[in-house]
């Protein structure tokens, strides 16, 4: 073999081990769902005291919702990764401070989110923070919101300003973003939920995303007179050197909690 044809493959060697160790990092890779069972199990590990805290906020325990919908991640040239919402999805309530609970979503291992809701002495709850943990391909990433005014519920129907910031950790690189819009709610409505009828309140969280990446956030929350999320319908998209979109609905099964 000449010198000049030995050159020729070990630049091609070098070329797919490159490119293998590149697809490695950003390929897609499958979901795994969160099953009542494993959820129970990690409330009943973390969790200790009373299951019924009364007043404002949900009872703690794990509830199910059905889940529709998927999201879209895209890196580069590579192909789009459709992850599908499982057709169960569960959440766990747990208390966190004084007139406050942390709901957790499983839409699946790879991708939960925390949510903190305080309700103020009006009866209006706002979002304390939203952490968001999300493996994708190689990379597991951490996305922590925080807003200011944080009134996520008006107290009657109308519209209120919403300003949010966002950080992005553990990817290539580190990411912030502004969100910026309002939120509005709706005339209450009844529903039935399992065996129960219950008036909710929807509100919608429309906002304008800048920064590092941009796109859109719109998302409407139906809540119950305890300020628990009965359904959840968002619409969710961000573009730049990567790609990525939710579109989801949750929908409340029951409304007591398995403990």
């Amino acid at each position: 073999m000449s010198t000049r044809r030995r050159i020729l493959v070990a630049a091609l060697v070098l070329l797919l081990a490159v490119v293998g160790v590149v697809a490695w990092f950003v390929w897609p890779r499958s979901i795994t769902p969160v099953s009542e069972n494993t959820a129970v199990e990690d409330f009943r590990e973390h969790t200790t005291g009373t299951t019924d805290l009364g007043g404002a906020i949900p009872d703690v325990g794990v509830y199910t919702y059905a889940g529709t919908g998927d999201e879209r991640i895209k890196f580069g040239p590579l192909p789009t990764q459709v992850r599908r919402i499982p057709a169960t999805v569960t959440g766990i309530v747990v208390a966190s401070g004084d007139r406050c609970f942390t709901l957790t979503v499983n839409y699946f291992v790879q991708h939960t989110e925390d949510t903190r809701y305080c309700v103020t002495g009006q009866g209006a709850p706002r979002i304390d923070q939203q952490v968001k943990h999300q493996d994708v391909a190689s990379f597991s990433v951490t996305s922590t919101m925080t807003c200011d005014p944080s009134v996520l519920l008006p107290e009657r129907p109308g519209d209120a300003p919403l300003d949010c910031h966002l950080t992005l950790t553990g990817a290539p690189a580190d990411i912030s973003m502004d969100l910026v819009g309002r939120t509005r709610r709706g005339p209450d409505r009844s529903v039935r939920i399992g065996t129960r009828t219950v008036t909710i309140a929807p509100v919608t969280m429309t906002l304008d995303i800048t920064g590092s990446l941009t796109g859109h956030w719109i998302e409407t929350t139906w809540f119950t007179p305890r300020h628990l999320p009965a359904r959840i319908d968002r619409d969710f998209a961000l573009t730049g050197p990567a790609t990525f979109s939710e579109r989801s609905t949750l929908t409340l099964r029951e409304l007591t909690p398995t403990t």
